[in-house]
């Protein structure tokens, strides 16, 4: 039996994944509205998803598109028609809300997989009842331990309150109480800790996917390998998380 694309469990029906000839890959509806939704709370990647499907609709139906994908797209499109970038289309294909339908050395075309499912879930957005994330709790003492530096207390402080996605690199000689700020932000709920000279790639990839922390608190910085670099300035530019391994994308 074919499995799901998104979550690869068994499917009999669902939406097909276009590609070049015949399709033989599907995915969920459910699936595929449960990632259009997460991928919605992007406002720039909603906004993406909504011109596509406006730029899809309005060009099909196209012949050799049909004909090339075996009937399993009625539009596909290169990135210089959509007058996307590739780098910014390659998130929504990890996402598995697009598919490749044709490529060549020279050009490679693009389809929506469900167009008519990520249009339903992209409408009834606003209409879910999202719960609202809830505040940090932040304790009177917080801080209390640490003698002085009361600017950056007051900074540290605000920025938790006002749920504001900063970033904090602490610097300084022994004793100078670095450690003893996140001893003090360990305390608080949806904290993670890690050290640098423990920490690798998959491991913080695998962190940030399952826990989902809403602070990363990262000892000795400055002995992190590489890989876990490239993760850790990915999350900090763009929020973003991915996966990409064989059959395995999140």
């Amino acid at each position: 039996m074919a499995l799901c694309k998104i979550c690869f469990q068994d499917i009999a029906k669902g939406s097909l994944v276009p590609g070049y000839g015949e399709a033989s890959r599907m995915v969920h509806e459910e699936c595929l509205a449960a990632v259009a939704l997460k991928i919605a709370e992007d406002p720039g990647k909603e906004g993406l998803l909504r011109y596509l499907i406006e730029y899809e609709e309005k060009h099909a139906p196209h012949d050799w598109s049909k004909d090339v994908s075996g009937q399993s797209t009625d539009v596909s499109w290169e990135w210089t028609d959509v007058g996307i970038t590739a780098t910014r289309i390659r998130s929504l294909l990890n996402a598995g809300l697009v598919s490749i339908v044709f490529s060549t050395n020279s050009s490679t075309y693009y389809s929506l997989i469900g167009r008519a499912v990520i249009k339903e879930a992209l409408g009834r957005r606003e209409e879910l009842s999202i719960v609202p994330a809830a505040k940090l709790d932040i304790p009177d003492s917080l801080f209390v331990c640490i003698i002085g530096y009361n600017d950056l207390k007051d900074e540290i402080r605000f920025t938790l309150r006002e749920g504001r996605k900063s970033h904090y690199l602490l610097i300084g000689p022994p004793a100078t109480a670095k450690s003893l700020f996140l001893l003090e932000l360990g305390r608080l709920s949806g904290t993670f800790p890690a050290t640098g000279s423990r920490v690798s790639g998959a491991g913080l990839t695998d962190a940030f996917l399952n826990y989902q922390p809403k602070i990363l608190l990262l000892d000795e910085i400055d002995k992190i390998p590489m890989d876990a670099t490239a993760v850790l300035l990915s999350v900090m530019e763009t929020g973003d998380v991915l996966e990409t391994k064989y059959k395995r994308h999140r």
